[in-house]
């Protein structure tokens, strides 16, 4: 029946037992063992429940509905006499501060932290998705969709526009990883690029050899280097 499922019980006879609301792991005689995130257990006439953490911002209260384990993202669990609460992290900007709302342990994607006297969450370069500090300097390692890497002096990394009708071309700007539809990559010197397909063609491996046809066009081998679409 829904919202029941079979468990064995200690006499190795098969019963159903209610489905348990917010339970995310049963044992073998179907009590709840593990609560959905943000919810703990509690002993009930009913047997084990999950119930809402007491704290709204703890991520894990398992074994106590008032007992927080592990806070939220930008959250510390911090103890206040003999509880412990999750408090907000200091550092604006910061994804992670579990153990001290002074102290950041992971920015938010497009900041990167840098120690000192402030220990702030400092943002990226622009068009950089994620970045690290490193010798008083961002370097960063995964650019924006539609940019790429360009090294600047001995370490720096910044972010710039991919070639044009190029969709991607991370570790570099001028080297091409992925064309837009109807556009293959095209090699020139050092560069990547996207030339246009043949007319009426959607995909090619090669700016000559068509793979697929707008619709009402067939492929038509002319030669084996070159695939045209014609009516």
């Amino acid at each position: 029946e829904s919202g029941y499922s079979l468990y064995k019980n200690e006499n190795n006879s098969f019963i159903c037992k209610k489905t348990i609301e917010n339970c995310k792991y049963y044992n073998d005689i179907g009590e709840c063992s593990m609560c959905n995130s943000g919810y703990g257990k509690i002993q009930s006439e009913n047997g084990i429940l999950c119930e809402l953490c007491k704290d709204k911002n703890c991520e894990n209260c398992n074994d106590d509905v008032k007992k927080c384990s592990h806070c939220k993202n930008k959250f510390a669990l911090i103890k206040h006499e003999s509880e412990y609460v999750c408090e907000p992290c200091q550092i604006k900007n910061c994804d992670s501060c579990q153990n001290d709302t002074s102290i950041c342990i992971f920015c938010e994607i497009g900041y990167y932290f840098v120690e000192g006297k402030e220990k702030i969450c400092r943002k990226c370069n622009e068009n950089c998705l994620n970045c690290i500090f490193y010798y008083d300097q961002s370097i960063c390692i995964f650019c924006d969709v539609g940019y790429g890497k360009y090294k600047v002096g001995d370490s720096n990394i910044i972010c710039l526009p991919c070639p044009e009708n190029c969709i991607a071309c991370r570790e570099n700007y001028k080297r091409c990883d992925i064309c837009d539809d109807g556009y293959e990559l095209y090699y020139e010197d050092d560069n990547v690029l996207c030339k246009p397909c043949p007319l009426h063609c959607t995909h090619c491996t090669l700016p000559s050899m068509c793979e697929d046809c707008e619709y009402g066009y067939g492929l038509h081998k002319y030669s084996d280097n070159e695939v045209l679409c014609e009516l």
